[in-house]
């Protein structure tokens, strides 16, 4: 169970709480050391209802396989078009495609 991930929030403007948040399963604490505690907790809870419940648990995959960069070949047209709009937006084109790909990406991974 170690083995799957979690990432830990900082507190925002306003609040005093770290956040653990995985798909379906949220916990927080007043300090790291607690969240992380709580999150470990959660973890190990969200592991056993989703068995109980039958439901498909994946294993953990790692991302020391993947480099994190890949080379993409597309239409002229499209180039300008994604350098004007990440110009238009004030970002580097590649941070403005990292957010398309992202957004888009969210939209299937439901």
């Amino acid at each position: 169970m170690e083995s799957y991930g979690y990432e830990m929030n900082a507190p925002r403007s306003g609040s005093s709480h770290y956040t653990f948040r995985k798909q379906g399963c949220i916990t927080c604490g007043e300090t790291v050391e607690s969240a992380a505690a709580n999150a470990l907790d959660a973890k190990k809870a969200w592991i056993e209802a989703a068995l109980e419940a039958g439901a498909e648990i994946y294993e953990p995959d790692s991302l020391e396989y993947y480099s994190g960069q890949f080379k993409l070949r597309i239409p002229r047209s499209l180039h300008r078009s994604l350098t004007e709009h990440s110009q238009r937006e004030g970002i580097s084109m590649n941070q403005y495609c990292v957010y398309l790909l992202s957004k888009n990406d969210a939209v299937y991974s439901k």
